[in-house]
């Protein structure tokens, strides 16, 4: 998907939500680093008038959150992107699916046009059957599509894709795409809450 309304003449209202990716406590993953750099990326590239806000989600349940860890990561390394934009903080969830339910609600208060989720690659299949299980219109972006992109960045994004700890991730999103059924998605839900114990 491209970001095509964000080099429209009129003026939209538009944001950019960064999802958290959990791999150990206390410590932001390479994926979410991935994201955030990604998004960096694409601010660069657009009029950042037309994106009003950039949201950082997820990783409820952690002291601090997850997302309240993104923004720290952020602030020190893009300072020069939270000058005309503004910074929210949607927290409190620590799943995909409660990522969404968050989003869902800040885009509906906010009365936005446009939304656009960064994620990973193996990740945006999950995202978007889940944007579509509550009706929402969003574009879904991976951050290795966008990294490839950028000189200095594809070497390292072509080895990260073709590495172990890629394969890993993506398998275990295979599996999570086939579990079904309330029991099964109650079980999955508990054992993210033990994971950030």
């Amino acid at each position: 998907m491209t970001l095509l309304f964000i080099c429209s003449s009129t003026l939209v209202m538009s944001a950019i939500f960064i999802l958290f990716h959990f791999r150990k406590k206390g410590e932001l993953s390479f994926d979410t680093f991935l994201r955030m750099d990604a998004a960096a990326h694409l601010l660069r590239q657009y009029d950042t008038r037309v994106i009003r806000y950039i949201a950082f989600v997820g990783g409820g349940g952690l002291q601090p959150s997850g997302a309240q860890q993104m923004i720290t990561y952020w602030s020190e390394y893009y300072p020069d992107l939270l000058t005309n934009i503004k910074v929210v903080v949607l927290g409190t969830s620590h799943s995909t699916d409660g990522n969404i339910k968050e989003i869902e609600n800040f885009v509906q208060k906010e009365g936005l046009d446009e939304a656009t989720l960064i994620t990973n690659r193996y990740h945006t299949t999950r995202t978007r059957k889940i944007l579509q299980k509550y009706d929402i219109t969003a574009d879904v972006l991976s951050a290795e599509d966008i990294l490839l992109k950028v000189p200095d960045r594809e070497m390292e994004i072509k080895q990260y894709l073709s590495s172990p700890v890629y394969y890993g991730s993506t398998l275990k999103e295979k599996v999570l795409l086939r579990l079904t059924g309330k029991l099964v998605q109650n079980l999955i839900r508990i054992w993210r809450k033990l994971r950030y114990l």
